[in-house]
């Protein structure tokens, strides 16, 4: 089992005074795992500039480490006892309720920016989002380098990033204003995406009428009509279904058609990348379903055809169903007659 560092979530807030910053975050994180049974460290300024990484020249980093231990002293954090070249760090106590739980193995494997970033992204449960301005805040760099910080950790999957749309504002060059990201510290799956834009899809105009769902009483309408839910699987295969009667001049088939079409064309056109993905694979999947639903029925239509030829006009039902019991379409044509 992993063991986790519990840092109080007054420590990551901007405005909170005891907030730490990257290398403090990272600096009293690496103390905590290094904690004895008795909650105390022993270590050496010369062995901590060796362990922990803050600046890349060793000289620099020495000081850097000093003053961040100082820092820490002066949050009221930890207490430094110095014996010698020895260095006895003790935590203070803290009773404060809300925590953000961190594997210790993030400290090891992370450099001190990318912990930072994991940490600010873990201690939200259902996403974080931030915007690249508040990175920047967050990370007290610029907002250019606040992005590519964060496009560093993303490809190396110290978080995942789900893009956010474009809504109806403009920015002063012209182009439509983005949305905030979400980041997780999990994979975001397609499910995932779904649930984020679902509540955007009741903004999508739909162009033809909307027809009423009682008209179709006996089609299987699924979510064609639930304006706040996605059509799923059966609903792209009871269209396309409905779509191949249209065609032929069903003139019911044809109003459930446009209705189901004018949805589609809704999520095909729409602000969210994520919307317009989600839509094209779901009705790419689904013709493949049904040319290949097509291409068994129109076997299935020959073989029954052969049937007929070799009995001469004697057609024995039973014997049909029987010899094909493992071909539905077959044996449901058989018992039906």
């Amino acid at each position: 089992m992993a063991n986790y560092i519990n840092l109080s979530n007054s420590l990551l807030e901007v405005d909170s005074n005891n907030r730490l910053n990257v290398e403090e975050l990272y600096l009293f994180s690496y103390l905590w795992t290094e904690r004895t049974y008795e909650n105390r460290v022993k270590t050496g300024i010369n062995f901590l500039n060796e362990d922990v990484e803050l600046l890349k020249d060793k000289k620099q980093n020495k000081k850097r480490v000093i003053g961040t231990l100082e820092s820490l002293k002066e949050k009221q954090l930890i207490n430094v006892e110095e014996k010698g070249k020895m260095l006895i760090v003790t935590f203070a106590p803290h009773k404060e309720e809300g925590y953000t739980g961190v594997p210790y193995n993030k400290v090891e494997k992370l450099n001190p920016t990318g912990f930072y970033i994991y940490v600010m992204v873990a201690k939200w449960n259902d996403g974080a989002r931030y915007s690249y301005t508040k990175w920047a805040e967050l990370l007290d760099c610029s907002e250019s380098t606040a992005k590519r910080a964060i496009k560093k950790a993303v490809e190396a999957g110290i978080i995942y990033k789900l893009e956010g749309g474009f809504d109806n504002g403009w920015v002063s060059t012209g182009q439509l204003k983005q949305d905030i990201n979400t980041y997780s510290v999990k994979p975001i799956l397609t499910s995932v995406k779904e649930e984020k834009v679902k509540k955007e899809t009741k903004s999508v105009k739909e162009v033809a009428p909307t027809y009423k769902e009682m008209e179709f009483a006996e089609y299987k309408v699924g979510n064609w009509f639930n304006k706040d839910k996605f059509a799923d699987n059966k609903d792209y295969d009871e269209y396309l279904y409905r779509k191949a009667q249209a065609e032929n001049g069903d003139k019911m088939a044809e109003r459930f058609v446009k209705h189901c079409e004018s949805r589609i064309e809704g999520w095909l056109n729409h602000k969210n990348e994520n919307v317009r993905s989600i839509a094209k694979d779901k009705l790419e999947k689904a013709k493949d379903r049904f040319e290949t639903g097509k291409s068994t029925k129109e076997q299935s239509n020959s073989m029954i055809d052969r049937y007929l030829a070799q009995l001469n006009g004697e057609i024995n039902y039973e014997r049909i169903a029987s010899d094909n019991k493992d071909n539905d379409w077959i044996k449901e044509w058989a018992e039906a007659n």
